[in-house]
Parts: structure tokens; sequence; C-alpha cells
């Protein structure tokens, strides 16, 4: 981050998240009877990364109100599925797009801060995706996210 003037400040940023859906699967069983089950894993991020900047203003000297853009790529695991014993393994699609949002952010000390921010992500549909059993398959979509950090920032040299 830079102050580009006594109250407007600029700064540029990226970041990598891992994530996992601590082993959830999804299972319906038909009634008494019925032809079988579906199970499936559900669809959940592996790991995102996004770079972009922010554009800020200084409501008092340690707050700061700011808007961000960037770009942002994220990887899916791959998911498991049993639909009336049509099984199978899908890909592990990577999606692309623009990240949007704002949020605020307070520094205790010139090292230390927590922000809180709110980021849309519009990423692309993909209609190429295939799996065994399945045709035409595709998916994309918007991911909102609300994100409270804390900071620690390397002191200037």
């Amino acid at each position: 981050d830079r102050q580009i003037a006594p109250r407007w400040v600029v700064g540029a940023f990226a970041l990598a998240d891992a994530a996992t859906n601590g082993g959830v699967r999804f299972r319906a069983t038909a009634a008494a009877g019925g032809p079988g089950q579906v199970a499936s894993d559900p669809a959940s991020v592996k790991w995102s990364w996004t770079a972009g900047g922010r554009f800020g203003y200084l409501l008092a000297p340690n707050t700061l109100v700011y808007g961000l853009a960037g770009y942002s790529g994220v990887t899916l695991r791959s998911v498991s599925y049993d639909l009336f014993g049509i099984t199978g393994t899908g890909p592990t699609p990577q999606y692309y797009g623009a990240t949007f949002g704002g949020g605020f952010e307070r520094y205790f000390t010139d090292t230390i801060s927590a922000r809180a921010e709110y980021r849309g992500t519009h990423l692309q549909t993909r209609d190429n995706l295939v799996a065994p059993g399945w045709t035409n398959l595709s998916a994309g979509g918007t991911v909102h996210t609300l994100r409270g950090v804390v900071s620690y920032r390397i002191p200037a040299l």
C-alpha cells in the first residue's frame, strides 16, 4: 500500500487460499424397493488465488475503507459419484474470472491490522466438462465471499 495523497491509498495484493470440505459426502437412498441410490462428493474448492489492486480512503489515520478489483483462479476437487449404479470421477476443473469487492481495514500498529471485506468473483462457464455416463456438462457461476483477516506487514526496509 502507498499513500498517494493526504487521505488516499493505493495498493496491490496477491493471495493463495487452500480449502477442504472435511470429507463430506452426499447420499440419498430410494424408498424401500426403489432403484438404488445417489451418492456424491459435494463440489468444493481445492485451492484458489487472486491478484489485484485496491484503492482506498482513510477515514482516520488508522482506518481505511477501500474498493478492490483483480483476477482469480479456482481449482475444484474432482467429484466421485454413484448415480443409480453409474459410477465415476469427474474432472478437476479450473475456473478463472474477475473479482470485485470492498471493505475496511483498521491498523492497530504499523505492522498489524484487521480487515473485513466482501468479494464477488465472476467465474467463466466451462462447457467442455465430461464424466462417464454424462454428456454436455457445463459449470460456472459467481462466488460471494465475506472475509475477516488479521494481517502482519513486513516493515519497510
